[in-house]
């Protein structure tokens, strides 16, 4: 009986699994997974698809930061098998997550990949951002256009602190600009600005 549980065991659908990191931010981590079919396919038995729970784990709580609905199709059995996502990061860090790979149908079809923190470097919880200046109001007659003036006129007389801080910039400038700011706080003719 042994090359024939040899052979079975040759279409038991397991997946192996390889994994990637990197810290966005001191909360943030990025994972991505590369997973390759770790078994020969038989369509009498796999028929056109095989499907998989993947999810991410915390190896001390076993809370799941992640999960995801995998499906493995057989005209796509060869090809390179991807996935990215994000998970949240919190103090104190668990010594390991695991990343699980478990069959929707075969009971006993797991993998399960440990990814160690034990190097894993954060970065510091120093946000970059630009301080607002204390500076007088531009009034729209900045904009020395006049249809542009009629248009704002209609609204208001004066840009606010933050559009006077980015309008030379916005409005004179190609530079682009990364903006974050509450709602409310007047990014939408901040972005009109860069758009005349």
């Amino acid at each position: 009986m042994g090359p024939q549980i040899s052979s079975l065991l040759d279409i038991f659908p397991t997946l192996s699994v390889d994994t990637e990191i990197s810290p966005l931010n001191r909360d943030v981590l990025r994972i991505h997974l590369y997973i390759t079919p770790d078994f020969r396919w038989n369509d009498k038995i796999h028929g056109n698809s095989e499907s998989y729970w993947i999810w991410v784990e915390n190896s001390e709580t076993c809370e799941i930061y992640h999960s995801e609905f995998f499906i493995l199709r057989r005209r796509k059995f060869d090809d390179d098998h991807e996935l990215n996502f994000t998970i949240p990061l919190s103090d104190p860090l668990p010594p390991q997550i695991y990343i699980r790979a478990v069959s929707d149908r075969w009971l006993g079809a797991e993998t399960v990949t440990p990814i160690s923190f034990q190097h894993l470097i954060r970065p510091d919880t120093e946000t970059i951002d630009t301080q607002l200046l204390n500076l007088q109001p531009l009034p729209i007659t900045a904009l020395k256009d006049e249809r542009l003036e009629m248009i704002y006129g209609k609204k208001f007389q004066y840009f606010n602190p933050m559009q006077t801080q980015l309008f030379h910039r916005l409005y004179h400038t190609p530079s682009n600009i990364l903006l974050g700011s509450p709602t409310g706080s007047g990014k939408t003719i901040a972005c009109e600005l860069a758009m005349w």
